[in-house]
């Protein structure tokens, strides 16, 4: 695929008009049964990320790439691979979602393809609680809040790389509401070459109630449930039975109450201030992270011209690549090329 000649003068609405241009043709067969796909694929670096001893050990980075450190806001120690271009080039930061690491097939895949293909400097990271970072630091995860933190983290330690021209980043799920929320605070030039958040929440505390109450027997999430909860324990050594649980003893880790910790963790709160270029993708048939959270944001984004919402009619919760994987990074390589800095 060739590069695309960035517009800089071109608004969020008409990228986007672009990219619906793209001619997406998902397989059926995989669009019902979207978590079995992923979950076949990226089952052994999920197991292994719950013990830092063993995280990273399958799906290994290829070189260039290698391990960095660095410190996000609060000084929390977080743990990446990198790989920079050997000249000037845009860069990108990849964020996972819940119980996910950088290792897995779904950044992985997004990870090569901009470094090898695409010609991006690329940070892959492992946010607080997940990963090799659960080897630096014992800080608990926070729904989102010091997570959008943690993105601004990475993006400034790859700015700080010679010949890295701008930085965009990328997230998935609870990385899409941590990268969403980056990009409402981000300060000028921290995150310049857009951001692209699949699946991602409105709301921290509804989206928790919800991957926290068991549904009906016949409802599409009753397996993603039960998936949640068996992650829950594993990743936890058995200490919680619930995400409410765990979140309450986070919030008093650092020093706020639950409440404080829902807000923070709301992206819809932030987004109308958002002025990195933003753009939303949900699906209609997400049982994760339900619908209702795209038009959330949207509705209360709807005046920032900054920020767009897409919701495609099936795609499942971040499924998009097991369904379509050429219309799938053709969408990612445009948006970040349209807004990149050569």
């Amino acid at each position: 695929m060739g590069r695309v000649v960035a517009k800089k003068n071109q608004s969020v609405s008409g990228v986007l008009s672009e990219l619906k241009s793209i001619p997406f043709h998902p397989h059926l067969h995989r669009a019902r049964l979207p978590w079995f796909y992923l979950g076949m694929r990226d089952a052994l670096p999920t197991l292994f990320n719950a013990y830092p001893q063993t995280a990273g050990l399958v799906y290994p980075y290829p070189r260039p790439f290698r391990w960095v450190t660095f410190e996000s806001g609060d000084g929390t120690p977080l743990s990446a691979q990198m790989a920079l271009q050997p000249r000037p080039a845009p860069g990108l930061v990849l964020v996972h979602g819940l119980f996910g690491c950088k290792n897995q097939g779904y950044i992985m895949d997004s990870a090569l393809a901009a470094y090898f293909k695409w010609g991006f400097s690329v940070i892959a990271l492992d946010l607080r609680s997940f990963g090799k970072t659960r080897a630096l630091t014992d800080a608990m995860s926070t729904g989102g809040w010091k997570e959008a933190e943690d993105v601004l983290a990475a993006a400034r330690h790859l700015r700080e790389a010679d010949g890295v021209t701008s930085v965009g980043a990328m997230g998935f799920s609870l990385g899409a509401g941590s990268s969403s929320k980056a990009a409402s605070i981000a300060r000028p030039g921290e995150l310049d070459g857009g951001v692209l958040c699949w699946n991602g929440y409105a709301d921290g505390r509804e989206a928790l109630r919800h991957i926290d109450t068991m549904p009906p027997l016949d409802s599409e999430f009753f397996v993603p449930y039960l998936g949640f909860k068996t992650m829950l324990l594993w990743f936890l050594r058995w200490r919680y039975w619930s995400f409410r649980q765990y979140l309450r003893d986070s919030a008093r880790t650092y020093d706020v109450d639950v409440d404080t910790m829902y807000r923070e963790a709301s992206p819809k709160l932030f987004l109308p201030h958002a002025r990195t270029p933003t753009l939303l993708v949900h699906s209609v048939d997400d049982s994760i992270v339900p619908v209702r959270h795209a038009y959330e944001n949207h509705k209360a984004a709807r005046h920032n011209p900054h920020v767009g919402v897409w919701v495609l009619p099936t795609g499942g919760h971040c499924a998009y690549e097991a369904m379509d994987p050429q219309w799938y990074m053709e969408v990612i390589r445009r948006w970040f090329t349209h807004w990149a800095a050569k």
